[in-house]
């Protein structure tokens, strides 16, 4: 077919027209999807609904896929775009094509330019009300209803780059403020997850969307799962400091307070993770204001945590005042501030920082240490981060205000300390710069001691603190505020608030109130203000006031004194405050040329020629040291609270705990220790062992302080391997429990030293302080801390098998050969992978012999001990024997078990626990039918020549060991069953399921026949019977080899006793009838045999 010219000029004319017809169209459908009237977002059925093309896309941005994978329940995301049309978005995020999204263009009116940042955070409001209410200018929001099917919103942030008030910028806070509440409208009554996507330059407002809260950051693009409790919270805060956070007006009516941090949905904490933080460094001289705002805080009967935060340069003399006064103390590294001057007196406060460090809590309220507190301020802790009271302009004073611990938000404010600037240099001008969206708290939440322009000096009785600034409290004397002796710190001065400081102080203890006495510089420096100030005639006429306060003179006056009536508490608090050393008193030591010889022998020992000691319940100046110079000797008083008087011995070890309750149920009285933090570097501790009885609860403390000091300055320092020592001083030596005869070096009169083996002390210290819990949780094997120190020698790794055993005595008799027999048998059963030993004496046989080497034992022949405290011929007279197993020195570590015992499960695994570790008894003593031991010659020397002077309360060995060992470690019951029922009746006829071990009480299974236990026939052991755990122990006899089952036959003295006893328990017609069992025991003797 050929085309006319004239064909071919129309058609080209009918391709051009639908050419030009589908643009159109589709720059209309492109209109009408944005330029819709703001009149019409009123209508409530709108919904603006872009339709996207439907091109195939090759491949999905990283962001796209994560929200897909996020959200894996809808096929289609619904988007939000804020501050950006659809265009630009597709453009900007290259998702030109996707089949499975909507976006919905959020139409709100752009606020005014005519407001600033001004207008939303003035300097002023009117928190009383007087003249009108105050009110904040308008942010325009969206009409939320129409939007709250989005699953994700995204919007472009208007950015201008911080500083220069750049990031405050009222445009970005709407943006912000309107992404914040879409995403509350459309997840919060729905309980479903939202996102939110920022794009641009500039990332969202870090006081709105937190950084936890971040999924994904990548070059312009930033994707957040908000915690939708703590945003609610934000959003229902006014949009600025033009009103306060909070009507006081209404106190119980504000909305937002039903909506605490999402933490508590998490974890129910009967106790809110909240805390009030202050932070110490660089000096000591705001020591005393801690301790009075510690104070204060406590007297408002408030319920919340105080922590405080001190750097190296607090004392440990401090420290000790400080945590008496309530702070629990966290050791820092102090933050330099890089625009303060160098020495100047900001250039560390931006340590202040730290406080975010502080992830322990969910919130906290920071609060200078020149404040003090008059009123309840625990219902503050409701606001969100970062509320705090005006300062001056917009910005708002850090003096107390609340924060939420974030190691992110930590780690930002780190980042951008260097390039942020700060108006004043210090903390405060950087935060500002950081938070510049903040709440507003009232006034009298931070009551500034300053009056410029003002005759009025009082301040307002419904303060809730008081903001001392200028000169402290502390520093002036108590009758007046001296800051009128200054003429540029006359703004401050304040009688009636110098006076309420002093309230507090007077409320204090004798102790606390020592930290706040006068140096001799600090009364130097007020008495030539006052003559100044008198020189220049200061019409106030304060420097004209008769002081009350004790004087310098009177001050010494008192140190004189107490020095002679030989207080050491005053005595060494008032060394601390006047000696230019702060650290120690040991400047007051009189210089001899004579060393100590202990000292010597450590000089020796160590090749060392000064020592840093730490002195654990040394109060005076003891004559083991007084004879050491200053430069040979760095002396560092140890400073922890006496146990209280209150708690007994019983109370550490109770006759009986609940097993079955999870550990942390079953409770053991508090026995304090020391801030090990405080006492790092040491090389000697040297510690005076109080002189009582082997169950003081002091005395305990006493060694539990130093074992700690020795392990954290030791095993728990950066070198692993660094020497420690301890020097006990005074007529009596440690406890042999914690402190092994093995690690003693010297020994001269009242002097021991020793160097400990840290491993083995580490594993003691890591015990409950008694028997009050049980030694390890049995419901997490395995992970308790301290299984990974046991004894020094598995250190040694071609040790591959651990050298340990199972150990029993016989001796005097062979009455218990069968039990033995069974014993190892059934050690055996359990496939225990430990040595069995048997130590014997020369009463048994060598056939005895042959047979037990035959069961698995392996003999080891010794010498009887005779119980000096038993009678000649009782059954307890060489019962002492048991101590030969301390000298079983080729194995590190033991487990005694009497051989009336029987295993039913595999105890391998208990070979962890240090000595002595055994399960209860009765009152506070263990039973020693099964417990581990650590052989030693010197522990059994020691334990001979304690077997003259300790008497046994039972006369047996169990009496005398639990004289010897009364700190002890609690096994569970199961691990030592006792086969007696004497006070639950329905018992005899139950097994014990869970038992590990069966410890075979009154007649042993082999002094009975098989058919039933022979304990129901005698009248005082009828405690003792159990037919099931009977059978129990004849199920391993069956299990013999038939040349061990002879040594368990009845000799025909045993079968006449037991034909005796039968024959009582039938005519005394015992009601449980046992006696009427027809015997088939083939053990059973014939008449014949007899």
């Amino acid at each position: 077919m050929v085309l006319t010219k004239s064909k071919s000029y129309t058609l080209s004319l009918i391709f051009l027209s639908i050419f030009l017809l589908y643009l159109t169209l589709t720059c209309k459908l492109r209109q009408k999807n944005h330029d819709i009237p703001i009149s019409n977002l009123e209508k409530p059925t709108f919904r603006q609904n872009i339709v996207m093309p439907m091109e195939h896309f090759t491949s999905k941005p990283q962001w796209f896929q994560l929200l897909q994978d996020e959200i894996k329940d809808k096929s289609t995301l619904k988007i939000g775009l804020v501050n950006l049309d659809d265009v630009s978005f597709f453009d900007y995020v290259g998702l030109h094509g996707a089949k499975n999204m909507e976006t919905f263009d959020v139409k709100f009116p752009k606020v005014s330019n005519k407001i600033k940042w001004k207008d939303l955070f003035p300097e002023w409001i009117d928190e009383k009300e007087v003249s009108a209410k105050p009110t904040c200018p308008e942010i325009p929001m969206p009409v939320f209803e129409l939007y709250e099917e989005l699953d994700v919103v995204v919007a472009k942030v208007p950015c201008k780059h911080v500083g220069v008030d750049g990031s405050r910028d009222v445009l970005r806070l709407q943006v912000n403020l309107v992404v914040a509440n879409l995403l509350v409208s459309g997840g919060w009554n729905k309980n479903r997850p939202v996102y939110a996507v920022f794009i641009g330059d500039c990332g969202p407002m870090w006081e709105i969307f937190r950084c936890e809260d971040i999924l994904l950051h990548e070059e312009n693009l930033w994707v957040y799962k908000p915690e939708l409790k703590r945003l609610k919270q934000k959003i229902l805060m006014p949009v600025g400091s033009c009103q306060l956070a909070r009507p006081f007006s209404e106190q119980e009516q504000e909305s937002w307070k039903s909506y605490p941090a999402s933490t508590l949905d998490k974890t129910f904490h009967k106790k809110p993770r909240e805390a009030y933080v202050t932070v110490i460094h660089s000096s000591e001289a705001y020591v005393c204001g801690a301790i009075a705002l510690a104070q204060s805080i406590i007297l408002t009967n408030s319920t919340r945590d105080l922590v405080l935060l001190a750097d190296d340069s607090i004392s440990p003399k401090s420290l000790h005042g400080l945590r008496a006064a309530g702070w629990k103390i966290k050791k820092i590294k102090r933050i330099r501030s890089p625009h303060a001057p160098k020495n100047a007196y900001n250039e560390w406060n931006y340590s202040k920082l730290r406080i975010w460090q502080l992830i322990e809590y969910d919130k906290v309220i920071f609060i200078d240490s020149d404040f003090v507190v008059f009123r309840n301020i625990d219902q503050f802790f409701s606001y969100p981060e970062l509320s705090a009271a005006g300062n001056d302009g917009y910005i708002f004073n850090s003096g107390v205000m609340i924060i939420e611990p974030s190691k992110c938000k930590f780690q930002n404010l780190m980042n951008k300390r260097f390039e942020v600037g700060s108006y004043n240099g210090g903390d405060q001008g950087f935060l500002n710069e950081m938070f510049v969206w903040w709440h507003r708290w009232p006034t009298k939440l931070n009551t500034l001691k300053i009056f410029i322009n003002s005759n009025h000096r009082d301040l307002p009785d419904d303060s809730y603190t008081v903001h001392y600034l200028g000169l402290k409290p502390w520093l002036c004397y108590e009758d007046y505020d001296c800051n009128w002796d200054k003429v540029e710190s006359q703004i401050f001065a304040s009688d009636s608030a110098h006076e309420r400081w002093w309230k507090v102080y007077k409320k204090m203890s004798m102790e606390l109130r020592e930290y706040c006495a006068l140096t001799p510089q600090m009364d130097a420096r007020i008495i030539k203000w006052r003559r100044k100030a008198k020189k220049a005639n200061f019409s106030d006429g304060h420097w004209r006031i008769q002081l009350i306060t004790i004087s310098i003179i009177s001050f010494f006056i008192a140190f004189i004194y107490l020095s002679i009536s030989h207080s050491p508490k005053r005595h060494e608090t008032l060394i601390f405050h006047t000696l230019k050393d702060h650290k120690q008193p040991t400047q007051i030591f009189p210089r001899h040329v004579i060393k100590p010889k202990w000292y010597k022998y450590l000089e020796n020992k160590t090749k060392n020629s000064k020592f840093k000691i730490g002195l654990v319940n040394v109060h005076e100046t003891p004559i083991e040291v007084k004879d050491l110079h200053d430069e040979e000797v760095d002396l560092v008083n140890v400073y922890f609270r006496r146990v209280n008087k209150n708690v007994i011995w019983k109370d550490l070890f109770p006759e009986w705990i609940n097993e079955n309750v999870p550990q942390k149920s079953s409770q053991c009285p508090e026995i304090p220790m020391p801030e090990l933090e405080d006492y790092v570097d040491l090389d000697v501790v040297l510690a005076r062992v109080p002189c009582e009885n082997a169950t003081n609860v002091f005395r305990l403390q006493v060694n539990l302080v130093v074992a700690n000091l020795l392990v954290k300055n030791g095993l728990d320092s950066n070198d692993i391997y660094r020497e420690i020592y301890v020097v006990f001083i005074g007529p009596c030596s440690p406890m042999l429990e914690i402190f092994r005869c093995d690690d003693q070096i010297w020994h001269e009169g009242n002097v021991w030293i020793y160097k400990p083996d840290l491993r083995r002390l580490k594993q003691k210290i890591l015990m409950p302080v008694g028997s009050c819990q049980l030694a390890t949780p049995f419901a997490v094997q395995g992970r308790e801390v301290w299984r990974k120190y046991g004894s020094s020698s598995t250190s040694n790794k071609s040790a591959y098998k651990p050298r340990e055993a199972y150990v029993t005595v016989l001796h005097s008799s062979e009455s218990y050969v069968c039990g033995a027999i069974s014993l190892a048998q059934s050690i055996i059963l359990s496939k225990s992978t430990k040595d069995l030993i048997l130590l014997v004496d020369n009463s048994i046989s060598q056939e005895t012999l042959h047979s037990l080497k035959l069961a698995g034992w392996k003999i080891k022949i010794i010498e009887r001990i005779r119980n000096p405290h038993a009678k000649r011929g009782t059954y307890n007279e060489w019962n002492y024997s048991k101590l030969r197993i301390w000298q079983l020195t080729e194995y590190d570590k033991l487990i005694f078990v009497d051989a009336d015992f029987l295993f039913f499960k595999n105890l391998d695994h208990f070979f962890v626990f240090p000595q002595l570790s055994a399960a209860g008894n009765c009152r506070h003593v263990f039973n020693s039918g099964i417990m581990i031991i650590e052989p030693s010659e010197c522990t059994f020397k020691t334990l001979m020549e304690k077997t003259l002077n300790v008497v046994s309360y039972n006369g047996g060995d169990q009496g005398f060991l639990n004289e010897v060992f009364s700190w002890w470690h609690r096994w569970p019951a199961k691990l030592n069953f006792l086969k007696n029922f004497q006070t639950d009746e329905s018992r005899k006829y139950e097994y014990p399921k869970d038992a590990y071990a069966m410890h075979y009480l009154g007649l042993k299974p082999w002094m009975c026949y098989k058919d039933y236990d022979c304990n129901w026939d005698v009248l005082e052991y009828r405690d003792f019977p159990n037919d099931l755990i009977h059978a129990k122990w004849w199920q391993v006899y069956d299990l013999m080899p038939k040349e061990l089952q002879k040594f368990c036959d009845l000799t025909p003295e045993m079968d006449t006793r037991i034909r005796l006893e039968r024959q009582k328990a039938k005519i005394s017609n015992f009601a449980d009838g046992h006696w009427k069992i027809q015997v088939k025991d083939p053990r059973r003797l014939s008449d014949s045999d007899f």
